[in-house]
Parts: C-alpha cells; structure tokens; sequence
C-alpha cells in the first residue's frame, strides 16, 4: 500500500562535535605552557650556609651584579645538622652560573673596618649574591658544572677574578693584621687582606692579600710591604718626624707597599710570596747582617738606633746581645740595600754618643736623640765583622802611612792617642799590644798629608803627663799640651834628614840623645879668662833654647885664659855663624806657647853660676878666629862690643806717663833686637829720662813719626775678632822693653808711652756721638764698620737718659766721618742664623757705623735703632697689612717657592692704628715675581693638617720657624708688575689654589705681556 508521505531527512554527523573545540584549544596552550616552561626551565643548584635564617622559600631571590638569576625554592638542614642548604632555581639564561669556582654569599647589612655593605637590605630584605671566577665566558664555559656550593659565610673583600693578583706575605711579628685590613699603595686603597694563618711550628704568620686590577701593574719582583697602622712619633739621629698613616688604618691596621727607587722588578704572578716587615724603615733594609764587637752596649737599642752617613739614614740595628763568650758584646746591624756597598773591610762604624772633652764637645744633640752608629765607607773586599770604633776616622787616616813603635811598656798611650808634630796631630795610635819577648808595640798611622815627614827620618818620643827632670842636665818641668797630658801622646821630632828610629823613646831628649848618637856633633871653641860659673854638661842656648851644651875645658896655649869646647847639636849647626856672639847666660829661663808652659833652668849649679847663650848679630863685625870664639861676661858687653865696631844711633826719651825700664833693657822694632837702653836718670822737673843705643841696622828706621812705648810679658787680647794671645820675647815675661815703629803723623815723638795703645791713639780722630737712650759702653768697646774695627770707645757719659761717647777712630775710616755717617749699638743676638756677636757677652755693647759722604763732622747723633738690613740695596719695596704681627721680624725672610727673595724691613702700625704694616724688600733679581695681583701669607711657625691619609707638619724652614718669614704666589693668569710703595694684604694662610700656580714669569714673558 503505498502513501504519500515523504521520506525521512538523513542528517551527516562530523567527526567532532564543536562543543570540544573549546577543551581542545585549552588543552594546546597548557601543551604550550609545558613546553615553554621545560624550554626555559633554569637549573636547580643547592647552596650550604652556616644559617638560613635571613632565607625565605620562593621569596629570597639570587642575583648577579644586581640583576636577579634565581629564587630560593626551599631551605632545609643539610646532612650536617650545624648546616643549611637552600634549594635555587636559577633562571634558564643563568645556568652558567652554575659552575666550579662560583662564590655565593648572603648579602645583609655589614659594618667593616674600612666601609658599610649591606643596608638596602634593610628594605629590601637579604638576597644571596653570585661571583664567578672570572668574567670571560669562553673560559667560564670550559669551567665543570656543578650542582652543589659551599655558600660563603661574608662577602670577598675585593674583586677575587682573575684581574685581582693575589699574593702571599709573610712574617713572623703579626701587627693585629686580621682579615679585611686595607692594602695601601703611596696611601691609596690598592687592595685588602683576605686571611691570615698562623703556623706554630715554625712561628709564621702566612697574610694573604688581593690587589686591585688597577694597582696590580705596580707590584714586581722588588716589591716591598710592610704593616702600617696608628701614629709614629720618631725623635733620633735624623731628626723629629711626626707619621701616620691613612685614617682607614689608625683603627684597623693595615699594609702598604712600594717600590725602591733604583731597584726595578720583574711582574709577578699570582701566589708570589713576599716578605712582611714591620715598618717602612724594616723594609729598606738589606738581608746581609753585619756584627759589631763592642765592649758594652752603650746605650744601643734594638729596633731603635739607625745607623746614620752624612746625615741620612742608612741602615738600623736588629739585635744587641752578647758574645759567645760573653767576653764583649755583639750588635747586629742591617744596612739599606742602596748602602750594602759600604760593608767594605775599610769601613769603620764609630758610635756617637755625648763627649766632653779637652778636644771640644760632641754629639750633644744624642742626649734628646739617643745614641747612633755612623758609617764611615772605605773600600776592600765585602766583610760582615767589625769593631764599633768610638772615633771618627781622622783626614789622610785612610790612605796614610802605617808605622809600628817598640816601647818597653805601654804607659798612659792607648788606641786614638796623638802623634804630635810641632803641636799638630799628624797621626795617632790604631793598636797596642804585648809582643813575646814582652815588649809593648803600637801599631800607628801617619795621615796622608803627613807621610812625607816620615819619609825625611822621625823620632818618637812620650808626650804624656808632667816632664819632671833632675840630673846632670839641669832642672826641667815640662807639660805638653792639655790633650796629650790627659789622653797621652806621642811627639815626632825632625833632627835631620838620613836618619830615623821606630822605638819609641821615654823622653824628647832621649830620643834627641839617640840621633846624636846616629850622626854626630859640631865643635866650637869658647875663649875666656876663667872658667868661673862654668861646668862641663853647662846648656848651650840660643833664644832661650837649649841647641848644645859644654863638653869640657882646656887653657889656651899661653895659659893666660881658658878655651871652653862647646857641642852644638846637629839639627842646630846651622845656627851658629862666623859672627855669632857667646855670653854667660844665668838664671832661670820660661817659654808659654800652644803646647803648654815650660820652665827651664840649666843644672843646678849653673843655674846659679850661669850657662853660655848666643845670638846673631845683623851687623857682621866680630869674625871668630879659626873657629874660635870670644865668650863675653853678658849679652850687653858682646852687644856694646858690636856698636864699638859699626856706627849706631843714641835716642834720649822722656817718661812723664810710664814706668821706665831698667838699664840694659832690650829695645825692639817689630820684635826684632833692633838696640839697648843705656841709662836711666831723672831729668827735668824729676820726670824720668832714657837714653836708648840703636843698633846700626836699625838706626834707619828713625824718623820724626817714630813712636816708642813699653811692652812686655804676654798679651792677651779679646775684640770683635775673637780671642788673641801673643807671646813676647822670653827675657820680656821678666821686665819689660821699649819697642819702637813708624807711625802715619809726626806727632809724639821724643817720649816714652805706657803701652802701643796709647802710642797709636795720635794717629787717631776723635770724635762724639749722642745716643738718646741711656746704654753702657764701656771704654775700649770696639767701633765696626762692618766687619773691620774702625777704633774704640774712649769714654761715655749718661746725663738725662741720654749717653755721649767719645770715639777714637782709625785714620783709615776718618773719610767716612761726615754728613749722612750713622751711628748705632748692637749687642749679642741668637737667630736660626747662628750667635751674632758673641763678643758682646765680654766687651758690653758695641758701637757700629757706616760712612758718610757729605761736610766732615765731629758731633753724631745715634740711630734709635739699626738701620734696615736691606739699606742700599737695589730692588723692589713694598708694604703689606696684616691685623696681627705674628712671629714677624726685622730680617725674617720673604720666600717664593721656598727660595729666599728678600725679607722684612721693618714693621709699624699703621697710621690709623687698624693694621700692622710690614715693609718688605725684594731682590733686584726677584723683583719680576711680583705682580699687582700676587698674594702673600704668613709662613713662620709650623702648621698642621689632618685628614683622612694622615697628619702633616709643615714649616718653611729652621728659620722662619724662629724669627718667621712671608711666602707669596702670583697667579696664572698675571697683572702688571708691581712698583715700589704698592699695598697688599698679608693673609695669616694660604688657600689651596694658590699653592697649585705656575705663572711663567720669565723675562721673555714679561716682554710678551
């Protein structure tokens, strides 16, 4: 049966539904997610701490250079439960960061010695930092993985990467040194110390530290380091130094280092081990060690006393302690390396210490410094041993001529006692010892200047303590100079050349008695009618020194007379003359010199009786007779004798202000025996009269400006020149003789006067000056004009609180007497410059002057004060205002990088009394230094700076430090230059700009501008 109905609609299914579209595409992305994260999924690294309280799980990140790499992802206990570890994840881009040699650390807040980490942790929180070992990613990736990390319980104190050089010092004196400590090079923070170990076998402190990559370039093979650390007050040999080091290492301590100037060095690599000294002064010093034998330690000091060339330090000793057979004691020294080559087998290390004796005073400045050693270098081969010597080797000692002396005994001579010729040292004794037949020999050097004398034949003989001789001889007293009389001594005598002796005699007349011996004597025959008051072994003298002596007698061949053999010794032949005049000499005779004073009398019974002297007449008139010679009954009967035979010159004086001598006094020209005083006799009105005989040869020298005047004995003088003694002739000490000379004006003749003073004041200009302050001059008190005595001081007067004074000047500054001559006093004055006018400390004040040049006066009116040091001066004037004078004075010195251009002229208010002006002098060849626009300060007294690399003391010099002084600068860009009377300030400082000017203040300059 069909029907119409229409067929069922057929509908297609797809394979998948669009209800799934929606899981199907979230599904993608999580497959996307998964991926991507095990694309970029980091590494996982475990990193052990001490302690994990400042980590948090998925919160503490991990950071490199600031950037974060990773997160703690956990913390837990590690196997050792006094240990944690924290799980990181580190991001994908920094797993090669986990590495070997990676460094790890918990940054928190951290106070150190030198600086403060840490304190943004303070908001932030703490994080763990990251430090590879080095910064090259091709050796980084060479670099094993790693996994596992010991974490580091404090940060690196420095850069640790391969641009760091790590060294190794060490030492066995560990100056508090802990790890941290900073590392200095010329004061700059050039590193730090990193750890520190001690070994206590050995006694060895092992520091190792970093340097810096930009301080590393300095470190080389002759590199030294030293601890540094605190203050140094240090008051020896080389002065009064005040030292610190950088602030930094006041509190912690540290180490600095530096190179030796002439020791260049090869680099270093890392690892290199140094040695660690304990100062810079350690540092310099050489590792070759030098003994010293001394007897005890005298006041030496380990560590503490320098040894000292020319003033600079060279060396220091390390150890005292005494020998192995504690016979002497040993000191041990180490000298600077650039002073190694003075351990020469010639050298000689002398102690100097505090000394006072008869030779002066030295080494005063060792009783505030201590004692110290000075080397003295000499040549030979390399030696480690010496003897600490107490003296300075002498001039010509190291080259001189070497001697050995044999004495029977030792005496009071001693190492460094004097060989004396004619009272000059020319040598001194270097060792004595006992030789075996038990004799004394002293080994002695004659200095280089000297060795000559040795070559023409020395004799040696005692020269210690008083001479005290009674025999045959006569009585002798003789004392050698001070020196040798405590010290002990040794005289060398030349008697003639072709002969010499090394053995040392007791006596200068023994050792006279052996080169007679050596060479013989001359003969003279003395012919007289008695040998009355004579005696074989009489002395024969010549001026008052014995040069022979009487060997006997024989009548002549009359028999009316006798003949008298005379020996005159060799070195004195020469003395004795066709012409010369014997007398009989008696008494007693003295001598005063530099060596001391000696009293001399023949033998005992011809001190009383008389011995025979000779002179040597100018006029040749008696002639002896084959050898033969007339002996006289006194000088004045050979004297007259002679004026019999020549033509000579009678003199008559009158004495109203002098003592006359007696008949027989000697008369002198220029202290030469030029005549006689005849007679002595009242004359008119009871004034004494002389009547003097002058010998023909000098009769020529009387004229109508000849002056005559006593004198006698010694003088002693003390003047601006310093302190004189003049020795007289002998037979003076006993009475005193006239002494005649020519002086400028014919005035005074005819009379006798007291003393050579009064006979010059005819030939001197009076005059008067007026001081108006009250000050005693005493009479005689010297007159200068600069540096010569231009006269005296006659007399003063005080009346009203002024002082008048009577001059007496010298003929040749009477020019200077005039209009426009200044007048001053000036007594004794201590400055940095020295004592001036010590004087004045035994002659009162003294009166300067400096010549006129206008109408000559009589009457002068005295400066209140001296006049300006600069007074004439040619160059630049100018003023300066300061409100205070400070250390300011008269001559203190102006400086222009610290070379002395001028000074202070003078110093007063200023006229409105708001100021102190100063008026200051510049060279003439200074004068282009200063511009309208310098500045100037003051610069006396010392000044000190602290900051952050140390403390400073700084003063300009010794001398302005005691009478102070100005410096001045000119800026780069200059003024014109500055004219005479121009103003400017004078500031109590300098600012630091400044001391950093360096104008170019040339001549070309100037022209330029």
């Amino acid at each position: 049966m069909s029907t119409n109905l229409p067929e069922g609609l057929k509908i297609r299914r797809g394979i998948l539904s669009p209800v799934w579209l929606t899981p199907l595409l979230a599904l993608c992305i999580t497959l996307w997610l998964l991926y991507s994260g095990y694309v970029n999924l980091g590494k996982e690294i475990i990193i052990q701490f001490d302690s994990g309280s400042e980590l948090v799980p998925e919160k503490t990140p991990v950071k490199y250079r600031g950037i974060n790499v990773g997160k703690v992802k956990d913390v837990r206990i590690a196997e050792s439960p006094d240990k944690v570890e924290a799980v990181v994840m580190l991001s994908k881009e920094a797993e090669i960061l986990a590495r070997e040699g990676m460094m790890f650390w918990i940054v928190k807040p951290r106070l150190g010695f030198n600086k403060i980490t840490g304190l943004e942790t303070l908001i932030s929180g703490s994080y763990i930092e990251v430090q590879p070992p080095t910064f090259d990613m091709e050796k980084m990736s060479e670099l094993a993985e790693q996994t596992y990390f010991i974490g580091l319980s404090e940060p690196p104190d420095t850069d640790l990467s391969e641009d760091a050089l790590t060294l190794r010092l060490q030492t066995k004196s560990n100056q508090y040194l802990i790890k941290g400590v900073p590392v200095f090079f010329k004061g700059m923070n050039a590193g730090q110390v990193t750890g520190v170990k001690f070994d206590p076998k050995s006694g060895i402190y092992d520091v190792n530290i970093s340097v810096n990559r930009d301080y590393k370039q300095y470190v080389t093979t002759s590199t030294a380091f030293w601890d540094v650390g605190g203050l140094e007050l240090k008051f020896d040999a080389a002065g009064l130094s005040l030292e610190s080091a950088p602030l930094a290492s006041l509190i912690s301590g540290g180490v600095s280092f530096d190179n030796p100037s002439g020791e260049p060095g090869a680099p270093v690599e890392n690892g290199h081990l140094f040695s660690l000294y304990g100062s810079e002064e350690q540092s310099r010093l050489s590792e070759n060690v030098i003994t010293l034998r001394m007897k005890n330690s005298g006041g030496i000091k380990a560590g503490r006393t320098p040894v000292m060339f020319m003033g600079l330090p060279a060396g220091l000793v390390t150890d005292v302690s005494p020998s192995a057979d504690y016979s002497e004691v040993n000191a041990h020294i180490r000298l600077n390396r650039e002073y190694e080559s003075f351990a020469g087998k010639d050298s000689r290390f002398v102690l100097v210490k505090p000394s006072f004796s008869v030779t002066g005073i030295s080494g005063l400045s060792t009783v505030l410094t201590g004692v110290y050693i000075e080397v003295y270098p000499g040549g030979g081969e390399p030696a480690s041993e010496f003897a600490l010597s107490e003296y300075a080797p002498a001039k010509g000692e190291t080259d001189g001529r070497r001697i050995t002396l044999s004495a029977s005994d030792k005496g009071s001579l001693d190492v460094m006692s004097g060989i004396y010729f004619r009272n000059i040292q020319i040598g001194h004794i270097t060792d004595v010892r006992l030789i075996k037949n038990r004799s004394v020999e002293f080994d002695a050097v004659i200095y280089s200047g000297y060795a000559n004398l040795a070559g023409e034949g020395l004799y040696f003989s005692r020269k210690e303590g008083l001479d005290l001789r009674l025999d045959s001889t006569g009585l002798t007293i003789d004392t050698p100079s001070l020196t040798a009389l405590i010290r002990g001594g040794i005289e060398a005598e030349h008697f003639g050349r072709g002969t010499s002796s090394l053995n040392l005699y007791e006596s200068s007349a023994e050792a006279k008695k052996a080169y007679y011996k050596d060479t013989g004597i001359k003969t003279v025959r003395l012919a007289a009618g008695t040998a009355e008051e004579l005696a074989a072994g009489d002395a024969l003298y010549f001026r008052g020194i014995k040069v022979g002596e009487i060997g006997g007698f024989s009548l002549n061949k009359s028999g009316s007379g006798i003949l008298a053999e005379a020996f005159i010794y060799p070195e004195y032949t020469e003395l004795v003359t066709p012409y010369s005049i014997f007398y009989k000499s008696g008494g007693i005779s003295f001598e005063a010199d530099a060596a001391g004073l000696r009293i001399q009398a023949p033998a005992l019974k011809t001190a009383i009786g008389g011995g025979i002297a000779f002179f040597n007449p100018q006029e040749r008139l008696l002639r002896c007779d084959n050898n033969t010679y007339t002996l006289f009954e006194s000088r004045s009967d050979g004297e007259k004798a002679i004026a019999l035979s020549g033509s000579g010159r009678s003199v008559t004086l009158t004495a109203a202000n002098a003592v006359p001598p007696a008949e027989g006094a000697d008369v002198y020209y220029r202290n030469m025996n030029a005549g006689t005083v005849t007679g002595v006799k009242p004359g008119r009105n009871g004034i004494p009269e002389l009547t003097l005989f002058i010998k023909p040869e000098f009769a020529r020298f009387l004229s109508d400006k000849t002056r005559f005047w006593l004198e006698g004995g010694m003088e002693f003088r003390a003047d601006t020149s310093g302190f004189s003694f003049k020795s007289k002739p002998v037979k003076t000490y006993i009475e005193d003789a006239v002494y005649f000379d020519n002086f400028k004006k014919n005035s005074g003749t005819g009379v006798l006067y007291p003393d050579p003073k009064s006979a010059r004041e005819a030939d001197m200009a009076k005059i008067y000056v007026s001081f108006p302050y009250q000050v005693e001059i005493k009479r005689g008190a010297p007159l200068m004009s600069g540096k010569a005595e231009a006269g005296y001081a006659a007399g003063s007067v005080i009346k009203d609180g002024k002082t008048r004074t009577a001059l007496l000047v010298h003929d040749e500054f009477t020019d200077g007497l005039t209009e426009g001559a200044l007048f001053w006093t000036e007594g004794m004055k201590i400055s940095a410059d020295g004592i001036e006018n010590l004087d004045s400390a035994v002659l009162g004040t003294k009166i300067a002057m400096k010549g006129g040049s206008g109408e000559a006066k009589t009457e002068f009116t005295a400066l209140a004060e001296a006049p300006s040091p600069f007074e004439g001066k040619e160059g630049l004037r100018i003023r300066l205002l300061t409100p205070a004078r400070h250390s300011l004075e008269r001559g203190s010195p102006v400086y222009y990088r610290q070379m002395e251009t001028g000074g202070v002229e003078n110093i007063r208010l200023s006229a409105d009394g708001r100021n102190v002006e100063v008026s200051v002098f510049i060279d003439e060849k200074y004068r282009r230094l200063v511009k309208n626009n310098s500045v100037f300060w003051n610069s006396g007294g010392v000044g000190t700076k602290i900051n952050l690399f140390g403390v400073k003391v700084k003063t300009e010099s010794l001398k302005t430090l005691l009478a102070g002084g100005i410096s001045f600068a000119t800026p780069d860009e200059t003024g014109a230059q500055a004219e005479n009377g121009e103003v400017f300030n004078l500031y109590a400082d300098p600012k630091s700009s400044w001391l950093n000017w360096e104008p170019d203040l040339s001549e070309t300059a100037d022209k330029n501008n």
